[in-house]
């Protein structure tokens, strides 16, 4: 469960005024705002080649889409005559 509004402001109050910094880190070093926290070990750069804001459409989406669908085929052992379909 989150903090509510006062217990937010207990924790920021510790703060620098104006830093916009909470005085309390969390317990986790490896937060993160998506679905699950950073794996230990996770770099910026592994994000290089990453597709981020790319069209599926641009050629190098389409280059990973065709990555991931052959790896996919290879993975699953799937007969050479059978489709690997990605969809949303």
């Amino acid at each position: 469960m989150g903090a509510s509004g006062s217990q937010a402001q207990e924790v920021c109050s510790g703060s620098e005024p104006g830093s916009g910094k909470p005085a309390v880190k969390p317990a986790c070093p490896n937060f993160s705002s998506g679905p699950c926290a950073k794996r230990p070990g996770w770099r910026l750069d592994a994000l290089q080649d990453g597709a981020l804001g790319r069209s599926h459409r641009s050629a190098l989406g389409k280059k990973k889409l065709e990555e991931c669908i052959d790896l996919t085929h290879e993975l699953l052992g799937l007969p050479k005559d059978y489709v690997v379909g990605v969809v949303p």
